[in-house]
């Protein structure tokens, strides 16, 4: 058989701070999972940081970076 609850045993106080440490985990649980999705879309269309700023200095040097088997051609020739 169950042991009643002794009537003073919450005080409400208590409660909200129970009620308040949850619900600001909840908010710090929820900002890390939409920065985590925001990561995975951007590596799954190729849009991350460290990918964007590669290809911006990869095309600094306009036509000095060719694919891999493209003949080089002479200037003037």
């Amino acid at each position: 058989m169950a042991r009643p609850v002794p009537s003073g045993g919450l005080s409400i106080s208590r409660v909200g701070m129970v009620w308040g440490y949850n619900l600001a985990w909840m908010v710090i649980q929820d900002i890390a999972k939409l920065g985590l999705y925001h990561q995975l879309t951007a590596r799954r269309t190729g849009t991350t940081l460290l990918e964007t700023r590669m290809r911006a200095a990869l095309n600094e040097f306009g036509d000095l970076h060719r694919p891999a088997g493209s003949k080089c051609v002479a200037a003037g020739a």
